[in-house]
């Protein structure tokens, strides 16, 4: 069996930000999911307002991942459970890939006045 005091002291939650897109749910099903938005973000928790359907807010969300949740199911089902929404990982895939271009960028032109 897993040393779940190791899995939880090295577990992060994944990087997420007030204004944020993520998916919400009661289960671990992908098929139940809400689109939320984030408002606060603490170390290993969320707050979220759900979208559409009564617009309301959830606090002590957790992320599907988070080891936490094998000695407390019980969480999935009161609180809920996250993912990042794909749209939102894209978006950062994009914004990454548009920095390291910018700086090469930059680098090009530095290269080329010094010539």
């Amino acid at each position: 069996m897993p040393d779940t005091t190791q899995a939880l002291s090295e577990w992060t939650m994944p990087v997420v930000e007030p204004g944020d897109i993520v998916l919400f749910s009661r289960d671990l099903s992908d098929r139940s999911t809400r689109p939320a938005i984030v408002r606060y973000v603490y170390e290993r928790v969320i707050e979220i307002v759900l979208v559409g359907g009564g617009n309301y807010g959830l606090n002590q969300v957790r992320h599907r991942d988070d080891p936490f949740l094998v000695n407390r199911p019980d969480l999935i089902a009161d609180s809920g459970v996250f993912v990042v929404a794909p749209c939102i990982l894209r978006m950062r895939t994009i914004e990454a890939t548009l920095t390291d271009l910018m700086m090469r960028l930059s680098k090009l032109e530095k290269t080329r006045k010094a010539e």
